[in-house]
């Protein structure tokens, strides 16, 4: 009776229960310290704590960290001021956050006009998606970013005061926490701007003004913000950069599969052997161009801005050459992190990492190659299970953007930007569902409005009519 009448209470209680299951049936195995993104952010976060400098954390002398931006570092050392440099603290505490966002997405339904049903549907969405749990129990930033990303399309919502500064401080601090997302207040500022040339009965004039301020106000904030750290990188490295890693990732990996692409050859993955030889081609080139500069493979996979910025240059230089291969590859990177075997790592602890990786695959070739029935019935149920899925939410996702045009075109406009940029992000390099978890709870606040749909048409004398739904400002 009590659930009954606090139905937000149980879904919350419900998210909370599920992660923190899992995380226990998972504590002796999480987090893995042994090399990886999650032994970086745990002794970045531990040299904050003891040290209190943010230093390269597989050296022994210190070197300014240049590859990683402070704010998930900064965010772990927290927690561990707190109980003790105990990893599993961090996770305990990201699983809470992490359920905070289901209600978040329900307060997203509900600002839309939305009815509790809607809401309830888009939070356990949400509350029960297992990617989310999965991630949860990882030293990864993604969970962090997600509840920041629910935060700031709460907000573009919903007219509080001094949104600009909120607006700007979140966009500011989601590029702390992940330098990936560089466009992100490019986005918001746009939907800021539009939404006062769009709100209010005043004058085309006051209207101007009013968009100008508040967007000056935003930029201002997170250029403030951001100013702190790109000066730290000037001083230490002599050059304006927010994280290295992300644009050495990006040309490196970017510049490979152009290679790649103009042969003609597809690569199925990093860990791919025709990966290998198309990356010794990239060397090659690379150390060609500059005689005194020799790559050597470092055995903790953390390499020097010396080491790595060359080779970055010369697949930049790549890229500039060849901007349509570059733009083949890039997309065929940003929809494969859609594919299901993408979006299969959080139940190989129950199958198998075989299953969770390499099965699934090479699923697809396998019954475009007609074996389908040389296949293991459970490869076939797990292969299908996620198609089925995503091809659902999907579909039900544009539904409920048609369903939500008529009243708010911005807001969706807003949700459309923000879902292409954070699928593009992944790029050709590391596409992973990871990486996309930022906008899952907005993909799901779409989805949930799909039920709806029919409410769109209406008999009448025998005709099918289209149903004129209120503006957000009229409901």
């Amino acid at each position: 009776m009590f659930f009954k009448k606090y139905p937000l209470l149980l879904m919350f209680v419900l998210a909370v229960g599920v992660r923190l299951i899992f995380l226990a049936y998972s504590w002796n195995t999480v987090p893995t310290l042994s090399g990886g993104d999650e032994e970086a952010y745990h002794l970045l976060g531990v040299n904050l704590l003891r040290y209190h400098t943010y230093g390269n954390p597989f050296t022994t002398s210190y070197q300014p960290e240049h590859a990683i931006s402070p704010g998930y570092p900064l965010f772990v050392a927290t927690v561990y001021m707190m109980v003790g440099v105990k990893p599993h603290g961090v996770l305990i505490v990201q699983c809470i956050l992490d359920s905070l966002i289901a209600l978040l997405t329900c307060a997203i339904v509900l600002r839309l006009n939305g009815s509790q049903r809607t809401a309830m549907i888009a939070g356990m969405l949400y509350a029960l998606w297992p990617a989310a749990w999965y991630y949860a129990q990882h030293l990864y930033p993604e969970p962090t970013l997600t509840l920041i990303f629910a935060v700031i399309f709460w907000l573009i919502i919903k007219p509080v005061r001094w949104r600009p500064v909120s607006l700007g401080a979140l966009c500011a601090l989601a590029l702390y926490i992940k330098s990936t997302c560089m466009l992100l207040p490019v986005i918001a500022g746009i939907v800021l701007f539009m939404q006062n040339l769009s709100s209010g009965p005043c004058s085309r004039g006051k209207k101007w003004g009013i968009a100008l301020r508040q967007t000056a106000v935003f930029v201002a904030i997170v250029i403030g913000l951001l100013a702190p750290w790109l000066i730290r990188n000037k001083l230490a490295l002599g050059r304006v950069t927010f994280a290295t890693l992300t644009e050495i990732n990006f040309f490196t990996g970017s510049g490979t599969y152009t290679l790649a692409e103009l042969q003609g050859e597809y690569l199925p993955s990093v860990m791919s052997p025709r990966y290998a030889y198309f990356f010794d081609k990239l060397v090659k080139q690379a150390e060609n161009e500059n005689p005194r500069w020799k790559y050597r493979e470092n055995p903790s996979n953390y390499y020097t801005l010396e080491q790595m910025d060359p080779l970055a240059k010369t697949a930049q230089n790549i890229i500039v050459a060849h901007p349509v291969a570059f733009l083949k590859c890039y997309i065929k990177g940003a929809l494969r992190a859609w594919l299901p075997e993408r979006n299969s790592t959080w139940f190989r602890m129950y199958m198998g990492y075989m299953m969770g990786t390499v099965a699934i695959n090479q699923m697809s070739r396998l019954i475009l190659g007609g074996k389908l029935f040389a296949v293991p019935i459970t490869f076939l149920v797990a292969f299908f299970s996620f198609v089925l899925y995503y091809g659902l939410l999907i579909t039900s996702a544009v539904l409920g953007a048609w369903r939500l045009f008529p009243r708010s075109p911005m807001i969706v406009l807003a949700v459309v930007m923000m879902l292409l940029y954070m699928t593009i992000l992944p790029s050709i390099y590391s596409a992973s569902d990871r990486y996309i978890l930022p906008v899952m709870p907005l993909l799901f606040v779409l989805a949930a409005f799909a039920p709806e749909f029919p409410e769109f048409f209406k008999r009448k004398n025998g005709k099918t009519v289209t149903m004129h739904l209120p503006t957000q400002e009229g409901a």
